[in-house]
């Protein structure tokens, strides 16, 4: 996977309508807003580094924050199986549904603080670097 592409925005050309009324056209240049899930740190140079610079230190910090708490932004986070058959009446059925969401909510929670952990040891290594990291 390449860590620029799946990080830095994107320039956009779009082009507008032709105004027939007006009888001229015009071509707006866009810039798109970079795709960032919520609660993901975003560093900015604050000494003057370069883009190939600021590159190659997200992706070095990457690679460290990765290392360290063994969690990877990048991967897909695994996800509830396939709720298993129920046994019994709609008491014991019940329960079985209350057990399986307990388990549910206790995974989503373990994966939440392992991706705190990952951004706070990225933040912490991108800060280390000379960036700003909001």
């Amino acid at each position: 996977m390449n860590f620029k592409k799946a990080c830095l925005t994107s320039t956009v050309i779009s082009l507008s309508l032709i105004s027939e009324i007006a009888g001229f056209s015009q071509i707006a240049l866009a810039q798109q807003a970079p795709v960032v899930p919520p609660g993901t740190p975003i560093a900015y140079p604050a000494k003057g580094q370069n883009p190939e610079q600021q590159e190659q230190d997200q992706f070095d910090c990457y690679s460290w924050a990765k290392g360290q708490t063994g969690f990877d932004p990048s991967q897909p986070q695994p996800t509830p199986g396939a709720q298993p058959a129920l046994h019994g009446g709609p008491l014991m059925r019940k329960e079985q549904e209350q057990k399986i969401a307990q388990a549910q909510a206790q995974v989503a929670a373990q994966q939440q603080q392992k991706k705190q952990s990952y951004y706070q040891a990225w933040t912490a290594c991108m800060t280390g670097r000379g960036y700003s990291v909001r």
